[in-house]
């Protein structure tokens, strides 16, 4: 058996839609998460008539975006029928959340006839998007999905900052352990929180948060108390290796910039505080790293610390 000060396990045991976590730490500490699988209805873009399109493209700009491709959505919307508005509003945060947001759906949908701005009044904030009916079940996924993020990585990170000072590690380190403490159950995490979201006409990120995730909250606190104080370098070493030997998938690192295996960009560690090459490689989650080009000393040694042989450098 493994003798450490702390040792932390995670052990999987897939059997159709059950997930059993286990915690180990002397005692054994049981979690028992039991989800279902939640289908997405995707409603196909219907086409626009022949005749509507014709007079749609006798208007200036939309005759430029036939021939370039490009539409200047915060100039004009032209919308063909019925038109939703899609909000997001968030109270008492410093924005850091809103603009991930804002920014991630202003680029994904700037093609669409639509219109899309971010107010701010004093500690709130509010995000509304606004196209055709026929396009929102696209774009509230998309945005469900990366409130997803926001809380299972931003939330999450800042509710163990604010519970585990870890005086025995050097600022790095502990910014590293709680980076590999939000990746451990990232997916679980993403996915119960979609659940949440499901439904709604508008969405208030602490409202969903604070009343509606309090199950969520409880199993944080779980992992909060299984760690001790006095954690030292060893055990946390002992279980970035874990996680990490855990991973799945590739990742590959470019110009200070790391991206999946469809080759996007990823920039959920801005969720952090601080966007990282190593608080994306820990969130992906993946087994390998390939490195093109220069990559940074931080990055460098993190994954020589921890990948090896796992890494490679181009």
């Amino acid at each position: 058996p493994l003798r450490l000060p702390f040792a932390f396990y995670r052990l999987h045991i897939h059997n159709k839609n059950l997930r059993i976590s286990a915690f180990f730490r002397g005692k054994i500490f049981l979690k028992i998460f039991i989800y279902n699988k939640y289908s997405v209805y995707y409603k196909t873009f219907s086409k626009t008539s022949q005749a509507n399109l014709q007079q749609v493209m006798q208007i200036p700009i939309f005759a430029f975006w036939k021939k370039t491709r490009k539409i200047n959505n915060f100039v004009f919307a032209a919308y063909n029928n019925d038109v939703e508005e899609i909000t997001i509003s968030q109270n008492g945060f410093d924005g850091l959340y809103m603009s991930y947001l804002y920014g991630k759906v202003r680029e994904r949908f700037s093609f669409l006839p639509s219109t899309c701005g971010m107010q701010r009044e004093g500690d709130y904030t509010k995000i509304a998007f606004k196209t055709e009916r026929e396009y929102c079940p696209y774009v509230r996924k998309f945005t469900e999905d990366h409130i997803a993020d926001i809380i299972a990585v931003g939330y999450k990170y800042a509710y163990f900052d604010k519970r585990l000072p870890l005086p025995l590690l050097s600022g790095m380190q502990r910014r590293l352990l709680l980076t590999a403490l939000v990746a451990a159950d990232y997916a679980e995490d993403r996915a119960f929180v979609a659940r949440k979201l499901r439904g709604f006409e508008s969405y208030c990120l602490d409202g969903v948060f604070h009343f509606r995730l309090q199950d969520l909250q409880k199993r944080w606190d779980g992992i909060v108390d299984y760690i001790p104080t006095d954690m030292g370098e060893t055990s946390m070493d002992g279980f970035v290796e874990f996680l990490i030997e855990d991973g799945e998938g590739k990742l590959f690192v470019k110009d200070g910039k790391v991206y999946g295996e469809d080759y996007r960009p990823l920039s959920r560690s801005m969720l952090t505080g601080v966007e990282s090459a190593v608080g994306e490689i820990l969130l992906g989650g993946a087994q390998q790293v390939y490195c093109f080009g220069e990559v940074d000393g931080e990055t460098s040694a993190f994954l020589k610390k921890y990948y090896g042989e796992k890494a490679v450098f181009c």
